[in-house]
């Protein structure tokens, strides 16, 4: 029996999902807070860039690390303790950031951070999905796909005006005050989402869980669809500065401009998502961001073939590739874990952050290794992305299955007159 727990359960009713999502928002944005103080921090630490560059390099490793160990927890100890552990843990990590008197010191806190945030990966839309039913599910996975966006979209802004007026090391603060605000209100606001709690666990349990998952063709269809959707939103936040900047010579505002038009295509797209989940299922809008998505990829394709030079043209294929991935990563995450079991559900959610952060680094990868200024290596690795999602979405469709033919006696008798 799948077991639904109601919103109207919850002490925060109907806006209990709020608080993990902001939660997921701070974690993701982790990185983007004090990114802005890279620069500065060579000095501060005494010590040298390649350094510095690790700590965000460590985050990363720790985050991917530690990710396949929260679904399994929380199985055993419920999504409630595990989910507050992390904020906790997150939140002593980011102090600690804040206080480091060294390098060494401030990479240990990074990855204490990383394997803290984590958690949230995990469990965020294993809880929305256990608190909702219906198209409330839907609306609420559009709603946490969007923080995803626009938290590390604003992080840099404010760690910007933090740094200006308070030093590298208040970023961390804020992080770890934003932390704890999160773990008063989980507490308050929030009950434990799953049923049943497993009466223990074990690491031969957990490794046939995560096989099991993995060979949930369903799963997998679904999960690789956002994994390379993900990768596509890698690669631009990797390669765009370059291709912008300095191959068509953009100031940083418009630069700026032209990143925030991503993110406002990406939450517009979310949002229709969220309005449409009344009147269509989930397959249903994922089909009609595919559609979206393969215009602008057409597009695309088109502008790297002909080895366009076009701020404009690439911007709108993008744009149109981008509103039609908002449609279609908050239903597939729905779609992902439909077919699932309520103590496989983490499990799955976990292995999903595995992929998602493995496709992503190497779509980083991939936009590094080409001519970081040019349009066309955007444009391919951006359609090379969607065709994983369209691969994912048609190679890993269910198999028509036919009716078992009833054989015919081979002397049938005749009637008798």
């Amino acid at each position: 029996m799948k077991a639904a727990y109601h919103t109207q359960k919850q002490p925060l009713g109907h806006l209990a999902p709020l608080v993990p999502i902001l939660a997921l928002a701070i974690f993701v944005s982790a990185t983007d807070f004090y990114v802005v103080a890279l620069p500065s921090l060579p000095a501060a630490l005494s010590t040298s860039r390649e350094a510095v560059q690790l700590t965000v390099s460590f985050y990363l490793a720790a985050y991917a690390l530690s990710t396949l160990f929260w679904g399994p927890l929380s199985d055993r100890f419920g999504r409630k303790p595990i989910l507050a552990s992390g904020l906790l843990c997150f939140a002593l990590a980011s102090i600690a950031a804040a206080a480091a008197p060294s390098i060494e010191a401030l990479l240990a806190a990074r990855m204490a951070q990383g394997a803290a945030a984590s958690s949230g990966t995990v469990l965020v839309a294993v809880m929305i999905k256990e608190m909702c039913e219906g198209p409330r599910v839907q609306r609420w996975m559009g709603i946490m796909a969007m923080a995803i966006v626009v938290g590390p979209a604003l992080a840099p802004l404010i760690g910007a005006f933090l740094i200006e007026g308070f030093g590298w090391r208040a970023p961390f603060g804020l992080l770890a005050l934003l932390a704890l605000l999160m773990l008063v209100l989980l507490k308050r606001g929030v009950e434990e989402t799953i049923a049943t709690r497993l009466p223990q666990i074990s690491l031969a349990k957990a490794a046939k869980t995560y096989s099991g998952v993995l060979r949930n063709r369903s799963f997998m269809r679904f999960q690789l669809i956002n994994g390379f959707g993900v990768a596509g939103f890698f690669a631009f936040a990797t390669g765009a500065p370059f291709v912008f900047m300095t191959g068509f010579g953009s100031s940083t505002y418009v630069y700026a401009l032209i990143q925030g038009g991503t993110i406002l295509t990406y939450v517009f797209g979310t949002a229709t998502s969220s309005l449409l989940a009344k009147r269509h299922e989930p397959l249903g809008l994922v089909k009609r961001g595919l559609r979206i998505s393969y215009l602008g990829l057409s597009g695309l394709l088109l502008f790297a073939l002909l080895s366009a030079e076009n701020a404009t043209a690439l911007c709108l294929g993008i744009y149109v590739t981008v509103f039609g991935m908002g449609l279609i990563m908050p239903n597939a995450w729905v779609l992902m874990l439909d077919p699932v079991g309520s103590h496989e559900v983490a499990s799955a959610s976990a292995l999903s952050g595995v992929f998602q952060m493995a496709l992503g680094s190497l779509a980083s990868l991939a936009i590094t290794a080409l001519p970081q200024a040019s349009p066309g290596a955007m444009a391919w690795t951006f359609v090379a992305c969607g065709l994983g999602v369209a691969a994912a979405f048609h190679l890993l469709a269910p198999t028509a299955t036919k009716p078992l033919a009833v054989p015919k006696p081979s002397n049938p008798e005749r009637p008798r007159s």
